[in-house]
This record gives C-alpha cells, sequence and structure tokens, in this order.
C-alpha cells in the first residue's frame, strides 16, 4: 500500500514536472526569444533552418524523449515535396520543421494578427492558410505553389488537431496544390503525440514512445492518373496505415 502511495506520488511529480517544464518553453520563454529569432533571422536567414532544428530539439531534450524517426531514404535529397501529415498535438509542427527546416508550413492564418510573430514566421516560410473567403483561399494557394518552386511545403489536411485520436477527415486544398504543381507528395505519420499531449488534457505523458514515420511519396505522374477521390484515399491510406495514437 505505501509502495503504491509512494509510485502514486512519484509519477504525478514527474507529470508536473514535464508538463510545467513543457509549457515554459513553448509559451514564456519561446515569446519571449520571439523578437530575437525575427532580428537574427532577418540579418542571416540561412541560419533559420538551424534555429527551426534546435528549437525542436530542445523541446524533446526538455522531456528526456527521443523520437524515433524511419523512411528518411523515401525522401530524395534536393527534391521538393507537399509533406502531408496527420495532426495529434500541438508539437506536430515543431517536429515536422525540425526534420524538414528547409520547407516552409501553411499555418492558421489567426497567427497572422500579431504583428511582430506575423513578419516573423513570415521570413521563416510560414503561409497563412484562409478558410473563409474564395478569393483569400485562392490568393493562398497561389503562394503555396509559388514558394513549391524553392522549398518543400508542409501541410496539415486535418486543420486542427484531433480531439479523440483518430485521424480526421482532411480538407481537400492539398489536392489544389497538387493539380497545379508538379510537386510529389510525401505522406508523413507521426504517432505518440496524441498520447504526450492531447489537444482537451492539460497535462504531458512523459512515458509515451515518439515515433515519425516518412511513407514513400506519391509520384506526379501516379498523381495526375488519379482522380481527386482516389488521390484523398491513397493519401489517408498510406498515413493511416501505420498509425497509432
Amino acid at each position: 500500500m505505501r509502495l503504491a502511495i509512494l509510485k502514486r506520488i512519484a509519477r504525478f511529480s514527474r507529470l508536473t514536472y514535464y508538463t510545467t517544464v513543457m509549457y515554459l518553453v513553448t509559451h514564456a520563454i519561446a515569446f519571449t526569444l520571439f523578437p530575437v529569432w525575427s532580428v537574427y533571422t532577418f540579418f542571416s536567414p540561412k541560419g533559420i533552418c538551424k534555429l527551426k532544428q534546435r528549437f525542436g530539439r530542445l523541446l524533446l531534450a526538455i522531456v528526456h524523449k527521443e523520437v524515433k524517426v524511419s523512411g528518411f531514404d523515401n525522401a530524395e535529397e534536393g527534391k521538393h515535396y507537399l509533406i502531408v501529415a496527420n495532426y495529434p498535438s500541438f508539437h506536430t509542427g515543431f517536429m515536422l520543421m525540425m526534420l524538414f527546416p528547409e520547407a516552409s508550413i501553411v499555418a492558421h492564418s489567426f497567427m497572422a494578427k500579431v504583428p511582430i510573430i506575423n513578419n516573423m514566421l513570415k521570413r521563416n516560410g510560414f503561409i497563412y492558410a484562409h478558410h473563409r473567403g474564395f478569393r483569400r483561399t485562392k490568393q493562398a494557394i497561389s503562394e503555396v505553389i509559388w514558394r513549391s518552386e524553392s522549398s518543400s511545403i508542409i501541410m496539415l489536411p486535418e486543420g486542427k488537431r484531433t480531439h479523440n485520436g483518430r485521424i480526421q477527415e482532411f480538407k481537400r486544398g492539398f489536392l489544389h496544390i497538387l493539380r497545379r504543381s508538379s510537386l510529389d507528395l510525401l505522406p508523413v505519420t507521426l504517432n505518440g503525440f496524441y498520447k504526450l499531449k492531447p489537444v482537451n488534457r492539460l497535462y504531458m505523458n512523459p512515458d509515451t514512445e515518439l515515433e515519425v514515420i516518412i511513407q514513400k511519396p506519391i509520384t506526379h505522374s501516379t498523381i495526375k492518373a488519379l482522380n481527386d477521390e482516389q488521390l484523398l484515399t491513397a493519401t489517408l491510406s498510406s498515413i493511416e496505415g501505420s498509425y497509432k495514437p
């Protein structure tokens, strides 16, 4: 009985420690560093990739976690892709930026409302997706296609984090980009991130095993041969086939 109580106390202490430190880094420290990061990336654009990788590694180091990554050989070096992944948690974007630091990422347009953060994120390759208004959506898609000429693009087609661990229905914006560009599609599966910190839970679970699986790409020639429903099904099947919450 006493041993069980001690184990519960120890687990509660670990959860409290990791959760508190992670919130401090991802919120307080991150926003404190935004002005410094903004100035640094303005004068040293080549340093952006290193900063993305270092911040992602910092988040993992805090909770003493390692991410098992497999399938890197599926992504041809120097080739641009539309990188599509599931959206299990808040940490998804940080992990993808760490693994693909040269890629631009499509983010929610609400982030553009904060002037300092808006300017910094744009210099770091962020593209804003507008969910309302055909004209603004069309402009966002055109910007993504233009950006794809110089870098890969990261998209999370679910649009928001899963609330139950299951992969939600994909929005079809990524299909329009594939149709209007010459990009191959690179599906990516993130495992364990939902259990680490679901959207509807305050604390983190530091005992979770994290895994990122880079799936085999869907080539542009295959994309052209499939209709939208077939391409959507192929993308979901690739990601869901090895998915574990």
